[in-house]
């Protein structure tokens, strides 16, 4: 898939800092009342076996559900304190990755979240994870000045 069949496909960069830039572009489109974010796999993100390497894909995830959370308790700041991966079926050099997220149950210290990974129509990878809500005193003096801008 091209970049230009992104963006005719209603996809648009999302900005990004610090270690999201060495994986990125990632791409993000409204779907509905749904953030979808997607990656275009290349060379960078490879194994040795020319498949798309699973840390690359965990490094997604942590963003997709991340992002969800971090629009569902704003302006509070929050942190992954736990994510599992189970890895479903390769991904290739050229295949157009789309996570979408589910939060489960939010308390009030922490969130409860999952996320479903495909290419195309086919399962990729399932993830779910647990973020720590944290207090707006608790936000970095990075973050504080370079929150990514509102999703919704």
């Amino acid at each position: 898939m091209l970049e230009s069949e992104l963006i005719e496909q209603g996809w648009a960069t999302k900005p990004t800092m610090g270690f999201n830039e060495l994986v990125g572009p990632i791409w993000a489109r409204r779907e509905n009342d749904v953030w979808v974010n997607g990656f275009l796999v290349t060379d960078k993100h490879l194994n040795f076996r020319r498949n798309l390497h699973g840390g690359m894909l965990a490094t997604f995830a942590d963003t997709v559900l991340g992002w969800t959370v971090f629009n569902a308790v704003k302006p509070r700041p929050a942190a992954t304190i736990q994510l599992d991966m189970h890895y479903v079926a390769p991904v290739r050099l050229g295949d157009f990755v789309e996570g979408r997220a589910e939060i489960i149950r939010t308390t009030g210290s922490v969130v409860f979240i999952a996320g479903r990974f495909s290419v195309g129509a086919g399962l990729v990878a399932t993830a779910n994870g647990v973020w720590k809500i944290l207090s707006v005193s608790q936000r970095s003096p990075v973050e504080a000045d370079a929150r990514p801008p509102e999703r919704e």
